[in-house]
């Protein structure tokens, strides 16, 4: 696991879960292999769950979530400026969430 980012002001520890194992070969692990190649949050306070979003799911391909979540400002659909968390993946594409619930 990368180091996570702490969100003080939301009460959040944000990080990312690596390849499902064995990575490469996936019909002894069946099923979406739910929180790997994922970013997951859990509360501050209690390590309670808070939310996730699985990259991909039952990942044959070593594209999992190796770089670490960082903090930042970011605009909504709308425009308003909200606390965001983007992750850069192996796939290529840069993951923006809303750091409060993972839309």
């Amino acid at each position: 696991m990368d180091a996570p980012a702490v969100d003080r002001a939301n009460k959040l520890v944000i990080f990312v879960v690596g390849n499902p194992s064995p990575d490469l070969y996936g019909a002894i692990r069946p099923g979406d292999n739910l929180y790997t190649d994922s970013m997951v949050a859990v509360d501050l306070n209690t390590g309670a769950y808070k939310w996730h979003s699985q990259y991909i799911a039952h990942d044959v391909w070593d594209l999992d979530a190796v770089s670490p979540p960082i903090l930042v400002d970011v605009r909504d659909e709308k425009g308003a400026m909200i606390p965001g968390v983007i992750h850069g993946g192996k796939t290529g594409h840069i993951y923006v969430h809303d750091r409060r619930d993972g839309r």
